[in-house]
């Protein structure tokens, strides 16, 4: 029985101890006199790492490829720039010189792009015979030596007459026709096809004026005038008037322009009549030429020959 109440002694003693180090232990955490165990800390260490390092290593190969593609949209250059639709048309008139260079020198402005090496594509031609628009390809090289299109157009407008032919004058008596245009230029006339026709190619001397005589008196001339910078007159129509207009005499250069043709030549000469033979030409009355001395040398031969054979027999 004793040692029974021993064993409820201590247990009853061991319950009071218990409690109050449970307390000041719970008063020291409360001051901060003491620290989490390093059992918590050490598995508090790795499960932080374990969280953080997993996260962390995939992502820069991630951004590595998003930083590559993103790197050629900064090249907005496109392979092929079409200004064709632009409000800025290059234009050049008929026949015009034309070079590679009018539209390089401008063409940074109008595309926002710079480009070197210009070069024409393989089917485009710098032309300007033909009016109307039009398009060509141009290729150069961007910065990045990338080949790159430039589409455009220009425009070819039918060239202006900036020739006259003025003051123009047909004389009857003379049929000098004659008028005024720029000093030095050619002059093309011609009259329609008839029997009068005619047509033929004179020159202005200094002061602008042009002569051409006519072989007939046509009813209409036409005429236009050109020169060698390629510069041209519009073509007017004179009227020839039927009966002399005025008094003014023609004074036209010795070596005035003859505006003659087979048919015009024709009609401005008489009709040639038949030649006829001089009199020394024509054999006397009853006179048959010389070929009758021929006849009767051989007559008188058979009339021998047959008095010859008779004689020999006999």
């Amino acid at each position: 029985m004793k040692k029974f109440h021993g064993l409820v002694l201590i247990a009853l003693l061991t319950s009071l101890i218990i409690p109050f180090s449970l307390a000041a232990s719970a008063e020291t955490n409360e001051n901060g006199n003491n620290v989490t165990p390093t059992e918590d800390k050490s598995t508090d260490t790795t499960k932080n790492t374990i969280t953080e390092d997993p996260s962390k290593t995939p992502e820069p190969p991630k951004e590595a490829p998003k930083t590559k593609t993103t790197e050629p949209q900064k090249n907005t250059t496109p392979t092929t720039i079409d200004i064709t639709d632009s409000a800025e048309v290059y234009s050049y008139e008929q026949n015009d010189k034309i070079a590679l260079k009018d539209f390089t020198d401008t063409l940074t402005t109008h595309t926002g792009t710079k480009l070197v090496n210009y070069r024409l594509a393989e089917n485009s031609k710098l032309n300007t015979a033909e009016p109307g628009i039009h398009v060509i390809t141009l290729l150069g090289e961007n910065e990045e030596g990338k080949t790159t299109a430039v589409k455009l157009n220009y425009l070819v407008k039918e060239k202006t007459a900036q020739l006259t032919v003025t003051d123009m004058n047909f004389d009857l008596e003379t049929k000098i026709f004659t008028g005024k245009t720029k000093p030095f230029a050619s002059v093309y006339i011609t009259s329609p096809v008839d029997e009068n026709f005619g047509e033929g190619v004179t020159k202005a001397d200094k002061d602008g004026n042009f002569y051409a005589q006519w072989a007939t008196v046509p009813k209409k001339i036409f005429a236009y005038a050109f020169d060698e910078a390629g510069n041209f007159s519009e073509e007017v129509t004179y009227e020839v008037p039927t009966k002399k207009e005025n008094d003014v005499v023609v004074k036209a250069p010795a070596n005035v322009k003859k505006i003659e043709t087979t048919n015009a030549v024709k009609s401005a000469t008489a009709k040639p009549s038949t030649p006829k033979a001089s009199k020394e030409d024509l054999p006397a009355t009853g006179d048959q030429g010389v070929e009758w001395i021929f006849v009767v040398a051989g007559v008188i031969v058979i009339l021998i020959a047959i008095l010859l054979l008779r004689k020999r027999k006999k």
